[in-house]
């Protein structure tokens, strides 16, 4: 809608509705879709409108005013009555208990899973189903715009509120888990059995199933001038000031794990391994101990908390709504300036410089929704679907995040120096330094995380287990005891990007028109994701700084228009101009570096280097020598060391060779706990050189051109050029330190071949 309300005052709005469904399908948040049970329907209702209000005072002094709101709404639930009724417990008849039915108002069947049998089918419906999640933004801004001699200023303000709410995951309708194990009494040594009589070697649930309802606003406001200092010169500079409210989850319980209220006397023990015989011993001799009052349990029970030895989730502290502190008002203050170096308009130097502030996602809030005590997971053992309810339930320590609620927002300083030049033939060169520092990024820390080499300190040792070399697990070795991980998030993390830019552009002209770009930069960083971990015991700046999983060192792209010129001049007919006039050739090139990559290993007798773990706790291979080969020797086939006793190796994948496969070893010096001297970037995958080329030719089909037909002919890597996108990265290492996997460092998969479309479009 556009309405002229005066002279002076102009209104128009503008609306969306989208809706979007999948119905009948058997994946997607109901995960299994190889047991097809269940149909659902998936569907995404979103809507919006925008609406401006524009008024002039005078010449010089004009009012912008706009508002926007978008709504969607994403649901995954059940096609019918039908598909609820064949998994509701209650009308199966089947007599299926739950020790929280409260978290299951559905009466869904529970999960089931059958451990070694290949390929067998697993119940398995997804933790959040019924899912939802909607995503409702409401905006207000405001621009006022003042010109005053050489100045053209504005000041405005930008005000966002959000609300996101949506199915959080837990474990709410159970999972039996019928796999063999010979410790159980009531195995009948086949999964299919078990289930056939009820026999559970592990049954799981969680006590809740909860929701997140993410709540947020930013306030900004800011004032700016464009400064035309003389006729060749001019500044723009500026400040925007940031009010950005942390994300809180509205009328929720969040729990994060807070250090200062941890009292390691009140954290309950765990049971400990003992043998009802001498030590060592094996099989039903090995039990687990509660260590205060010598109450048996099954070995399975080992690591979980004891009965009656204190209060789990020491430590946790529990917030209404709100983990993080809100943070002061972020200035970012801007400046640029343009030269017209010969006052021609035809040479110029643009520079300039800004800071810029964010806030991170919402998914980092609401995750301590999950958190004990809010969300509780237990464990039965070694029982039959009739006793269930009867059977003891048990809890491991659990993996929890810990969170510092005073935090700084991440910035980014952005900054560019350029010189563009009309060079003549409707063309402009711009030649331009291009940088970008990121700072407060969001990552992750371990606090709790096992030391390099501690498994294998002689106190480590598990004494019930024969040949004084078994460690205990994780759990009783970790500082903090009572949890697993401990993941700090942190606004430790950084990054920096620094580039060289060339454009040449030509603008349509003599009917070709192109455009032609190359850059050189450098991406470096800590880590690539919120939720990715720094090594808690290496220097991180040493460990984990490298280049970005984005960095491409080299991006060169060409784009192109060209009119054929006509042949119709040769049969200058009605026929001859329909077919020879109005070609058109179109195309896109793209020459661009590959992705940096590690790499990783294994070993063919599984063994631990380590003696460590946790969140960003990793081993990595010993360099011995340049893993990058020479461009002219990627088409051999690779030449492992170890090939004349070992055929296998000199087999070939895709394609040729990428890496120098002897130029790793594992990490097995002693001492090293497997650290290793890699980086994490030590080579490029394959790049992309690719061409697109396209060629056009209308038809008119009237005297006046108001039907017209249009002809397409479109190639997809023209040339078909061979792209290979993937390289076996992992070596795999014998007990005598030789890589024996054959598929080491060769291309494991390539992009597609030519693809050619043709078409047929008509306009009338």
């Amino acid at each position: 809608m556009d309405w002229n309300i005066s002279s002076k005052t102009t209104f128009y709005a503008r609306g969306i509705q989208n809706y979007e469904a999948f119905k009948g399908d058997f994946n997607f948040v109901l995960a299994s879709n190889v047991w097809p049970q269940f149909p659902i329907k998936y569907q995404i209702d979103s809507r919006g409108l925008v609406s401006t209000l524009i008024h002039t005072f005078s010449p010089t002094l004009t009012n912008e005013f706009t508002f926007g709101i978008n709504r969607a709404l994403q649901t995954v639930a059940p096609l019918n009555q039908a598909g609820i009724d064949r998994n509701d417990r209650v009308k199966l008849g089947m007599t299926l208990p739950q020790f929280f039915p409260a978290a299951n108002p559905l009466r869904l069947v529970p999960n089931a899973t059958y451990g070694g049998i290949p390929n067998a089918t697993q119940l398995n419906i997804e933790q959040r189903f019924p899912f939802f999640g909607t995503n409702n933004i409401w905006n207000w801004s405001d621009n006022l715009s003042l010109v005053r001699g050489n100045h053209n200023m504005k000041a405005g303000f930008y005000f966002e509120y959000t609300t996101r709410n949506a199915a959080r995951s837990a474990a709410f309708n159970g999972t039996f888990s019928f796999d063999r194990n010979v410790n159980n009494p009531l195995d009948t040594n086949h999964p299919f059995a078990n289930a056939l009589i009820g026999s559970v070697n592990a049954y799981t649930e969680a006590n809740n199933k909860l929701d997140g309802h993410a709540r947020y606003r930013n306030v900004e406001w800011f004032v700016q001038d464009n400064w035309k200092v003389t006729r060749r010169f001019s500044i723009d500079a500026g400040v925007r000031f940031y009010y950005i409210e942390p994300t809180y989850s509205e009328g929720d319980s969040l729990v994060f794990f807070d250090p200062t209220l941890y009292d390691r006397t009140k954290q309950p023990a765990l049971m400990t391994p003992h043998c009802l015989t001498a030590n060592p011993c094996s099989g039903t001799n090995r039990v687990a101990r509660n260590p205060v009052t010598g109450a048996i349990a099954p070995a399975v029970k080992i690591g979980t908390f004891a009965d009656g030895t204190g209060t789990p989730f020491q430590g946790m502290r529990q917030a209404q709504e709100r983990v993080f502190n809100t943070p002061p008002i972020q200035v970012g203050p801007r400046i640029g300036f343009a030269y017209d170096v010969f006052g021609d308009g035809k040479t110029s130097i643009r520079g300039g410089i800004g800071v810029f502030y964010d806030r991170f996602n919402d998914d980092q809030v609401l995750q301590q929704r999950e958190q004990p005590p809010n969300l509780i997971t237990y464990t039965a053992n070694f029982t039959t679907i009739r006793d269930l309810l009867a059977t003891p339930l048990s809890v491991n320590p659990p993996g929890v995040n810990a969170i510092t609620p005073d935090y700084d927002p991440t910035a980014v300083y952005n900054f560019s120096l350029g010189v563009q030049r009309d060079i003549g033939f409707n063309t402009v060169l711009d030649v331009a330094y291009v940088g970008s520092l990121a700072r407060h990024l969001l990552q992750r820390l371990s606090l709790n995380a096992v030391p390099y080499g501690a498994r294998f300190l002689p106190a480590s040792i598990d004494p019930t287990v024969a040949g004084n070399a078994t460690p205990l697990p994780d759990n009783f070795l970790r500082p903090i005891k009572g949890y697993a991980d401990i993941q700090l998030i942190e606004t430790g993390g950084n990054s920096n990007f620094h580039s060289l830019q060339v454009q040449l552009n030509r603008r349509l002209s003599s009917s070709v028109s192109y455009g032609v770009s190359y850059t050189w930069s450098k991406a470096m960083n800590l880590v690539d994701g919120n939720n990715n971990a720094v090594n808690p015991f290496i220097d991180r700046n040493v460990r984990n700084y490298g280049r970005a999983s984005t960095d491409r060192t080299h991006n060169f792209a060409v784009n192109y228009v060209y009119r054929l010129p006509s042949l119709a001049k040769y049969w200058n007919t009605g026929v001859g101009r329909q077919m020879f006039d109005g070609w058109e050739l179109s195309g896109v090139t793209s020459l661009i570096s590959g992705a940096p990559s590690g790499i990783g290993y294994a070993l063919v007798q599984a063994r631990d280097l380590v003696g460590g773990g946790g969140a960003g706790v990793d081993s990595r291979v010993v360099l011995i020598a340049n893993p990058v080969l020479a461009r002219d020797q990627r088409d051999k086939i690779c030449q492992h060391s170890f090939a004349a006793t070992n055929t296998a190796a000199q087999t070939t994948a895709v394609g040729g060779c990428h890496l120098n496969v002897n130029a790793v070893l594992p990490p097995t010096a002693a001492g090293d706990f497997g650290r290793g001297n890699a980086a994490k970037d030590l080579f490029r995958l394959p790049g992309t050189n690719n061409w697109d080329i396209s060629l056009f030719k209308t038809f008119k089909l009237s005297k006046d051109g108001g039907v017209r037909m249009q002809y397409r002919l479109e190639m997809y890597n023209a040339f078909n050029h061979t792209q290979f996108t993937g390289v076996d990265t992992t070596a795999r290492f014998d007990a005598n330190n030789n890589q024996v996997n054959a598929l080491f460092g060769s291309y494991t998969s390539a992009a597609n071949a030519r693809r050619i479309v043709m078409g047929l479009k008509l306009n009338f």
